[in-house]
């Protein structure tokens, strides 16, 4: 990969609003130590991980608030 190339591809393979507004409501609807449903989802920990994920490689890049700013638990 080239080096001008870098900018390119974290903005093609960053999280997209529809993503970053799915790892919010995940995280607000979550419980730790606990499965809740949301959007006819199961939500337990290993997705509020991703979800969390999700969140923090879009503030890494510039794009979003982590949910801990936002005041989600999670």
């Amino acid at each position: 990969m080239h080096p001008r190339q870098v900018s390119v591809v974290h903005r093609v393979l960053a999280p997209t609003e529809g993503q970053i507004r799915w790892a919010r409501a995940v995280l607000a609807a979550g419980a730790e130590g606990s499965v809740v449903a949301h959007g006819g989802q199961m939500i337990d920990r290993p997705v509020l991980l991703r979800a969390q994920a999700l969140l923090d490689r879009a503030a890494a890049q510039g794009g979003t608030e982590t949910s801990e700013s936002s005041g989600s638990a999670d």
